[in-house]
């Protein structure tokens, strides 16, 4: 499948260069500090890399992704590309795949060094379960990422602008997610502050964002049983995710197929 060899091109890229070193090697050094700290406390390995993971694998993801096909398209090499039997299709979602194998390879080798660190510097509490959880939604929030970002690159019609859409994304769901709500409500109640119970659709809203939806499957690992609405469970949460990672990816190629190069 012609899809296998862009893939097969794009998760080769980063290693040609010293970009690939550079992001393992950051990995590296951030989750063994967390590793390290967290052998002195009584959470386990685990307890202390979601909050890492949210921060670095959303930056990093979009950081391999949003100059993935506007760079090509910028540079020329997008139009040799699609001279050789590859489609957009085949472009847009080999891409993808080959940009998130680069990020969950990146989280993988932090997983391991983290383990590693805390077992060296005497930690105990290591649970397979809630690790190998961890590590799968951490790998699963990288690919929402690279969905996104693959999609914003398909988007834009320059590799500036991919830039401008991979920031705006990140600091959209790092910071402005969860105030959109009470914005709306805010206009609604005629530009007032609304003092009631935060309403259902809201709480829906913020289970929405990808980080929230990590959040909240990361939060369920340790849970015995799902309790609660539909919308805190583990199963919404990686639903979830899974849209991140598709949905954004098919609307880039919608645009991107339709696109004039």
């Amino acid at each position: 499948m012609s899809w296998r060899v862009v893939a097969e091109r794009d998760a080769r890229d980063p290693f040609r260069s010293m970009s690939a070193l550079t992001l393992f090697g950051a990995y590296a050094i951030l989750f063994a500090l967390a590793g390290y700290l967290q052998s002195g406390g009584s959470s386990g390995v685990a307890g202390g890399l979601p909050t890492l993971v949210q921060f670095i694998v959303p930056l990093t993801a979009l950081g391999v992704s949003y100059g993935a096909i506007a760079g090509a398209r910028d540079d020329g090499s997008l139009r040799v590309m699609l001279s050789y039997p590859h489609s957009r299709f085949d472009v847009a979602l080999g891409t993808a795949l080959g940009r998130a194998i680069v990020t969950c390879a990146a989280i993988t080798t932090g997983y391991v060094v983290s383990l590693v660190v805390f077992v060296a510097a005497g930690g105990s509490g290591v649970s397979v379960t809630t690790f190998v959880g961890g590590w799968l939604l951490s790998c699963l929030l990288g690919v929402a990422f690279v969905g996104i970002g693959v999609g914003a690159s398909a988007t834009a019609r320059t590799a500036r602008r991919a830039v401008g859409l991979a920031a705006s994304a990140f600091l959209l769901f790092l910071i402005a997610w969860n105030a959109i709500p009470t914005l709306v409500r805010y206009v609604a109640a005629g530009f007032q502050f609304s003092l009631g119970p935060t309403p259902t659709w809201a709480r829906v809203f913020n289970a929405c964002s990808p980080l929230e939806a990590y959040s909240t499957a990361d939060g369920a690992l340790a849970a015995s049983a799902a309790s609660g609405p539909f919308y805190t469970t583990r199963w919404f949460a990686v639903v979830v995710l899974v849209a991140w990672a598709v949905i954004p990816l098919a609307l880039g190629y919608l645009r991107f197929e339709r696109a004039d190069l």
